[in-house]
């Protein structure tokens, strides 16, 4: 369980343009260094052995993980709908700029 839910970051403002993520750009790097915590918490919990590759692949699979859920709990349910239908038929979508 990580200390701040995807939620709460969606409504906080931006308070650095530093990070590649959004979702990162609204934490405060005492909160980066909690996430950074928990998540190897989590890896040490699942037993993932603290070797390349797997340990690095399991860190930033993590980090995936948590911009993917951003991302989708950022849109409301009828557009999480819309974009799952017309994905499988192939349909391709661009991510507006700066959004």
């Amino acid at each position: 369980m990580y200390t701040i839910s995807i939620q709460e970051l969606i409504k906080r403002p931006l308070i650095r343009d530093n990070y590649g993520e959004e979702w990162m750009n609204k934490m405060t790097d005492e909160e980066l260094k909690q996430f950074d915590k928990d998540v190897w918490d989590i890896l040490e919990e699942n037993g993932v052995p603290k070797v390349f590759p797997d340990w690095n692949a399991a860190l930033l699979a993590k980090h995936i993980d948590r911009c993917i859920l951003y991302e989708l709990f950022k849109m409301s349910p009828h557009q999480r709908k819309f974009k799952r239908v017309y994905k499988l038929r192939g349909v391709k979508f661009k991510k507006k700029h700066g959004k």
